[in-house]
């Protein structure tokens, strides 16, 4: 949670939490917020009915010049890391297991396709291209873990106008944690047994297809 920000859940679990759902919208005039970080939201939504129209009132309630970061698994990578592990488990990283209301996802994110947003307006899909906004710059798309949570890509844009804004809580420790933003390296050099343990479960899928 930010401090001097107004923070938004669909279950108010702490004080000072503003419960919304924000798939009726969100509670924002046109044109009256600076800045908007989402986190670990988007995957949960389908692309064409809850997506895109949240992304549509982020636009709208954006100042101009105002700046909208999303932050998702980067499916590129989950993709990646657990096709040796076989079919379940790529399923259960994507889709998740159940344990709890929100433990599903519905649409992957990575960041061909936050690039594509951020330079034509549109989503990309084999069946169509959906447009999302107009005016919108691609700032950056930061391919950096937080230490509580890897396999992370984050994309940042501004609703073109005069004062342009810099996104605010990048350097803000309660959501980057003490450790920031970091490359994949140096998180994975800080969890050493992460590395023995990829490697041990990959050996142990070999042996279990030879016998």
């Amino acid at each position: 949670m930010l401090p001097d920000w107004i923070n938004i859940d669909y279950e108010t679990r702490k004080p000072g939490i503003v419960q919304a759902d924000l798939l009726k919208g969100l509670p924002f005039q046109d044109n009256s917020v600076d800045e908007i970080l989402c986190s670990h939201f988007l995957e949960h939504l389908k692309i064409r009915h809850e997506a895109i129209p949240f992304l549509q009132e982020c636009y709208r309630v954006l100042k101009p010049g105002g700046v909208m970061s999303f932050i998702t698994p980067n499916f590129e990578i989950l993709h990646d890391m657990f096709k040796r592990q076989g079919t379940g488990r790529i399923a259960s990283a994507t889709f998740g297991d159940g344990r709890t209301l929100w433990d599903y996802h519905i649409s992957a994110w990575w960041p061909e396709r936050y690039r594509r947003l951020g330079e034509t307006g549109t989503i990309y899909t084999p069946a169509i291209n959906y447009k999302v906004w107009d005016n919108v710059e691609l700032v950056k798309i930061l391919n950096r873990w937080r230490m509580h949570s890897p396999w992370e890509v984050t994309a940042i844009y501004r609703k073109r106008g005069s004062n342009p804004r810099e996104p605010t809580w990048l350097s803000a420790t309660e959501i980057v944690g003490k450790d920031g933003l970091m490359a994949p390296w140096r998180w994975k050099l800080k969890h050493p047994y992460y590395n023995v343990l990829s490697v041990g479960y990959s050996a142990l899928q070999r042996l279990k297809k030879l016998f």
